[in-house]
């Protein structure tokens, strides 16, 4: 996280600050009227990765979710044994694009709608 913070804002080290940084990960994730969230969006459409504040929110979910202490316990498939669970997370991965995709058009919805909404309510004052 400190290499994401460092990348996206250079600067000496003991001028940035990690729980800073993870709170504006936060609040730029989450945060936000519909404008905001239109502008989120389009400034990803044609992003090749996301930008690092986001990149902390995601691995902060990923070792909050337990995943990265498995790792480090070596609780993982190795190369030379079979993985009988290969095909769950195949499913697993597909699910979870599924979620992603939907959750993005949900939020794109909501943010057209509520700009339609305002828009509108802008004709009756």
């Amino acid at each position: 996280m400190r290499a994401m913070m460092k990348m996206a804002g250079g600067g000496d080290s003991h001028e940035m600050n990690l729980p800073d940084f993870i709170q504006q990960a936060e609040e730029y994730r989450q945060g936000g009227d519909v404008a905001d969230q239109v502008f989120k969006v389009l400034n990803l459409v044609f992003q090749t990765h996301p930008f690092y504040v986001l990149r902390v929110s995601e691995l902060r979910a990923w070792v909050e979710s337990g995943d990265y202490d498995r790792i480090l316990r070596g609780e993982y498939a190795r190369q030379d044994e079979p993985d009988p669970a290969y095909q769950q997370d195949l499913r697993e991965a597909a699910r979870a694009y599924t979620d992603e995709a939907r959750d993005f058009l949900d939020m794109m919805t909501g943010a057209v709608r509520r700009m339609g909404q305002d828009f509108m309510g802008g004709f009756g004052r």
